[in-house]
């Protein structure tokens, strides 16, 4: 999800990241990237600007919402099979 949202991402290693903290910070909240501090081939750590922070948490809303909504329609499913269960022991025990 991040790398779709993220398209412009500059990676710095960890002692570069370390010793340029502050700067980095402010220039990623200027220009609106994230920074990814890498170890060897690995990205260890993201810095996310101010709106992509939004935007993620924008997101985790709106799949929280979905969430709830499929659960309340599992559950109106459930009901509704176990009632067409029923429906249909008692119709073979009445062809019977």
């Amino acid at each position: 999800m991040l790398h779709k949202q993220q398209h412009l991402t500059y990676n710095v290693k960890t002692g570069e990241f370390l010793r340029n903290f502050e700067y980095l910070a402010k220039y990623s909240e200027k220009a609106g990237v994230s920074i990814s501090v890498r170890r060897r081939d690995k990205i260890i750590a993201t810095l996310l600007a101010p709106a992509a922070v939004e935007e993620i948490s924008d997101f985790v809303e709106k799949m929280e919402l979905k969430h709830q909504t499929d659960q309340a329609e599992n559950k109106r499913l459930k009901k509704e099979v176990a009632a067409l269960r029923l429906r249909l022991n008692l119709k073979e025990n009445l062809d019977k």
